[in-house]
């Protein structure tokens, strides 16, 4: 990748940018910004061959750099894969000779995949973005590509984007939950098994956030991370709220310095009743049945009671019928009618 003697021509390729956050922003000097750059690649529906593609992206402290660290990217496909990175100075690019570029080298592994009629997309995660006052940078994209399969025709051709970097404002995004399980795919999702783990995710340049469950006055986290666990997971449907909050060390220069987020969780199998109950005095006029273990003080049954699981009965108790499938003691008085 070198441009000193001579400048490519323009791309065939179409290259659409989104970033995220949007636009993208500068960190504090307390709190990182971090952003991810996804760049979609496409031929605009004509036949248009690339065996390779090289992007650079300006690396240092400055506004218009991008980042002090170097970024990594990644391709959407196994189609493309990395096969190298290096930092060279603007000047052996023909570029701005004052900086310094992170170059990633990205190639196509089969000819049988040239041909680009299919979803290409290279995602750049820059962890953090520098600090410097808001500005722009290039994001330069070098393609080796021509407009027939033979590769001995392809051409090397250059195009430059201008990004820009923002004033840093708090922003709370992608609020989502996913299975907390290794072994199930860890994509979103809203509906959940009862009991079931669940993970809570989301993006924000705040300095603390406080999470809460439906009808609880305290969170039940707080804290910096970005996620947190529901190990137990949930036995009913509820709504969760995240509160991003920035610090005043953090001295955004605009925006809020509190933000909000809402999150329903559907849980598929509710629990319809508790599942365990301790009663003093129980009375049942019509017909029941006990599924699981039960304690009873005293207990007056008018109809009939069915126990499946094992049932102590513990005070005065007065059944006019009873059918007991599991272990069954009588501690206290009983009357019996039909037993």
């Amino acid at each position: 990748m070198s441009y000193a003697a001579n400048t490519p021509p323009p791309c065939l390729l179409t290259y659409q940018f989104s970033t995220q956050p949007a636009p993208i922003q500068a960190s504090t000097a307390n709190v990182g910004s971090n952003a991810r750059i996804n760049v979609w690649v496409s031929s605009g529906g004509t036949s248009i061959y690339c065996n390779k593609i090289t992007i650079a992206v300006p690396i240092g402290p400055t506004n218009t750099d991008l980042s002090e660290n170097t970024p990594s990217v990644t391709p959407n496909t196994t189609r493309w894969v990395i096969s190298s990175m290096e930092i060279k100075s603007g000047a052996e690019l023909g570029l701005d000779a004052e900086a310094s570029y992170a170059i990633f080298y990205i190639d196509c592994v089969s000819s049988e995949y040239y041909l680009i009629n299919y979803d290409l997309v290279f995602s750049m995660l820059v962890q953090p973005v520098n600090s410097a006052a808001p500005g722009d940078f290039q994001y330069i994209v070098v393609e080796n590509s021509g407009t027939t399969s033979d590769p001995s025709q392809f051409q090397q051709r250059r195009n430059a984007y201008t990004l820009h970097k923002d004033t840093p404002q708090l922003y709370l995004n992608n609020f989502v939950s996913t299975s907390a399980s290794s072994a199930k795919n860890t994509a979103p999702r809203s509906v959940f098994a009862n009991g079931e783990a669940i993970r809570l995710i989301w993006e924000s340049n705040g300095s603390s956030f406080s999470l809460y469950a439906a009808g609880q006055s305290a969170p039940i986290y707080s804290g910096k991370d970005t996620a947190f666990v529901l190990g137990s997971g949930l036995t009913n449907t509820t709504t969760f709220t995240l509160l991003a909050t920035m610090s005043s060390g953090q001295e955004f220069e605009s925006g809020s310095t509190t933000l909000s987020a809402t999150l329903d969780i559907t849980i598929s199998n509710p629990d319809v009743a508790p599942r365990s109950a301790t009663a003093d005095t129980l009375s049942v006029v019509g017909p029941s049945t006990l599924k699981g273990d039960a304690t009873l003080g005293n207990a007056t049954v008018g109809g009939t009671l069915t126990t499946s699981g094992a049932a102590n009965l513990n005070g005065s108790t007065t059944l006019a019928n009873l059918t007991v499938n599991g272990a069954s003691t009588l501690k206290g008085d009983a009357t019996l009618g039909n037993a």
